[in-house]
């Protein structure tokens, strides 16, 4: 039978590593958060003569890339590459 100590000293400890995480992590996030803050403006997007958003997209070169540009051009995609 484990003693009442030593399940409070594992939930202790648990408790520790799991705010050492969470600081850790919040450290990580800020910077993140500051990096992309940092980031060139993208401005407007590209918007066509019809003054609908322009959309491209990109698809391989296997068999199964082909269903995917039929559906691609179905939704109007601009253009694909």
């Amino acid at each position: 039978m484990k003693s009442k100590h030593v399940d409070s000293q594992r939930d202790d400890d648990q408790h520790e590593i799991e705010s050492r995480i969470d600081a850790v992590l919040e450290d990580k996030q800020k910077g993140f958060v500051e990096r992309v803050k940092g980031y060139p403006k993208l401005g407007s997007g590209a918007v066509g003569p019809d003054k609908k958003w322009m959309v491209g997209a990109a698809i391989g070169t296997m068999e199964s890339d082909k269903e995917r540009l039929e559906h691609l051009v179905k939704v109007g995609a601009n253009i694909v590459g």
